[in-house]
């Protein structure tokens, strides 16, 4: 069995609606899909981007220029911990996701085989519970 949800740094409303938990309980693996949440905890996005039409980024607020620079400005105190890893910004997001559960499976989008293998590189990692909790005191400022 498997539950499949939302479920990013921006998005944690299993944590605290008991969804994992319930999961945890009956031995249910959790799909954690969106981890990079449109492509905003990448680090990738400029604040100016501009969004076709169509892409649903263009119409929510997290996507807005000073939204993605507050979000920007918290990855960027990440960085040193990606770079003692080796990982992108974005390795290490999908990192914290796989370790928020024993049985996460995380379900990263990816437009090309090179991000497929670059997405794939995070799960290489084992984050400490105190470099888990850093990156969660960041995010919840």
């Amino acid at each position: 069995d498997v539950d499949q949800e939302n479920f990013n740094l921006l998005d944690q409303d299993v944590l605290k609606n008991g969804i994992m938990d319930a999961c945890r309980v009956g031995g249910v693996s959790f799909l954690a899909y969106s981890p990079l949440a449109n492509g905003i905890l990448t680090g990738k996005l400029s604040p100016d981007r501009v969004y076709g039409k169509g892409d649903l980024r263009s119409t929510r607020p997290r996507f807005q220029p000073e939204n993605v620079r507050k979000i920007n400005a918290r990855l960027e105190r990440l960085r040193p911990m990606a770079n003692a890893y080796g990982l992108t910004l974005a390795q290490l997001v999908i990192a914290w996701t796989a370790s928020k559960y024993e049985k996460m499976h995380v379900l990263c989008g990816a437009r090309t085989p090179e991000q497929a293998t670059e997405n794939a590189k995070a799960g290489t990692v084992a984050l400490r519970t105190d470099e888990v909790a850093e990156i969660e005191q960041i995010f919840s400022e």
